[in-house]
């Protein structure tokens, strides 16, 4: 890196990120992005580290711009479809904060669902149950809890978030 300051840029945002040095992370990532403004795993990694950092709006910010930077039609600019997985990562944290409810509800109607569900997609829709206060809303947040081991860092997300 001493020669090549670049190189390897993102590996070491992700080190960065793995011992919370979210400040150095944040600054690499935003060169990252500057340079390569229609990569969407360093918009991803940047809101995860803002999150992480305590700045959830400021990562629902960047998740918004990962899908103005590759939003054009096909056949121009280059086209690339929108990422599923920033789509799915900004309407979690949309429902979880409970804000943009609306616009949550769209970015989850974009998102093709998954063959096979893993616990970020039945989290999100037990988020989506209980902002949308569906009458199942209880049934899935108990059945998610249930299968979420208690010494997991997920159930506490979900635990604050679902109640």
């Amino acid at each position: 890196r001493k020669s090549s300051p670049k190189v390897g840029s993102f590996l070491l945002a992700q080190l960065l990120f793995a011992t919370k040095a979210f400040q150095d992370a944040e600054r690499i990532l935003r060169g990252l992005i500057q340079d390569h403004p229609r990569q969407t795993a360093f918009y991803k990694l940047l809101a995860f580290v803002r999150v992480e950092a305590g700045f959830r709006v400021e990562a629902m910010r960047a998740l918004e711009q990962a899908l103005e930077a590759t939003h054009c039609a096909p056949g121009s600019c280059g086209f690339q479809p929108p990422d599923p997985e920033v789509k799915r990562m900004l309407a979690t944290l949309y429902f979880e904060d409970n804000i943009e409810l609306e616009r949550a509800q769209e970015l989850l109607r974009e998102v093709p669902p998954p063959e096979k569900p893993v616990w970020d997609d039945l989290y999100i829709q037990a988020l989506a149950a209980k902002r949308g206060e569906r009458p199942d809303a209880k049934k899935l947040a108990e059945a998610l809890l249930s299968q979420t081991p208690t010494d997991h860092p997920a159930h506490e997300r979900a635990s604050s978030f679902l109640g």
